[in-house]
């Protein structure tokens, strides 16, 4: 009996302890996916230079540009326009990164180690042809306040419920410059619903206008819904349709589909949905 309480008690102490080491772990990563955006920068040689700028996150998925500075500035392995040469995928403190250089090598591996709000720096695999980014290297986010999507969000008032479509013009679109979601440029913020954050983002850029709407809670985007465009991209064909949308102050979305018709749009069908307990576009069955 006494052996079976030893090995019991051993067992106990053995639980505990891994549970405080994968506790550990976690307190090493970031609170939300979102804090790795912005730049970061290392500062450990002042002649070779090295800094990553976090600029997109899609799920698990984030993308950036890295810029590599070497020989004492002979060798610039760096690019003044926004591309992205780095994307990686995010798991527990570990992003697992595929990366090109600006030299266009190419099938670089490398990843990164998050620790105590530093970021390290490994190439597992050197790209094939030229580059600059240092074999290891400790990055820290830039001093330079860095604003995201979701501060911005924050800071912005919410509009008041209901909306429609043919009232959009009437309001203050707010700039969007991080894309989170492809080129969603502009956005509106909603009320919140629940305990979600909502905002419809709006990609303007094109020939039609496409607006997107999102849930959002702890700095994650939950889920996102395309709520008006056009389905196709001939404005002159009689076979036309385009997707519109309303938004009740109970948060019931309405889409209607129509199409042109000699130059008139004439309402095909209707689709309605709902937001759910876990902040989901749930479609309403009739």
């Amino acid at each position: 009996m006494k052996i079976i309480k030893v090995y019991i008690s051993l067992f106990i102490i053995l639980f505990f302890s891994s549970c405080k080491k994968i506790n550990a772990q976690k307190d090493n990563s970031f609170r939300y996916k979102s804090e790795l955006l912005g730049e970061w920068e290392s500062k450990e040689n002042l002649n070779n230079t090295f800094s990553i700028n976090f600029g997109e996150i899609k799920g698990d998925s984030i993308f950036g540009q890295y810029c590599a500075v070497a020989r004492e500035g002979r060798k610039i392995d760096c690019d003044t326009d926004e591309i992205f040469n780095i994307k990686g995928i995010i798991k527990d403190n570990i992003i697992k990164i595929s990366f090109t250089s600006f030299f266009n090598a190419k099938n670089g591996k490398a990843k990164i180690i998050i620790t105590d709000s530093l970021l390290r720096w490994v190439i597992t695999k050197y790209p094939e042809g030229e580059s600059y980014a240092p074999k290891e290297s400790t990055l820290t986010k830039s001093e330079k306040k860095e604003l995201n999507f979701y501060s911005l969000l924050n800071d912005t008032p919410s509009i008041i419920l209901p909306i429609n479509y043919s009232e959009l013009d009437k309001f203050q679109w707010n700039e969007n410059n991080y894309k989170l979601i492809e080129n969603m440029d502009l956005f509106l913020r909603l009320p919140n619903y629940n305990d979600f954050k909502i905002a419809i983002l709006l990609n303007d850029n094109g020939d039609d206008e496409i607006y997107k709407l999102i849930t959002i809670k702890n700095n994650n985007i939950i889920d996102s819904k395309d709520i008006g465009y056009a389905i196709d991209n001939y404005p002159e064909s009689n076979f036309r349709e385009l997707v519109q949308f309303s938004i009740d102050k109970n948060f019931l979305i309405t889409l209607f589909f129509k199409q042109l018709k000699q130059n008139k749009l004439i309402l095909k069908k209707i689709k309605k949905y709902k937001i759910n307990n876990s902040g989901k576009f749930e479609e309403i069955k009739e």
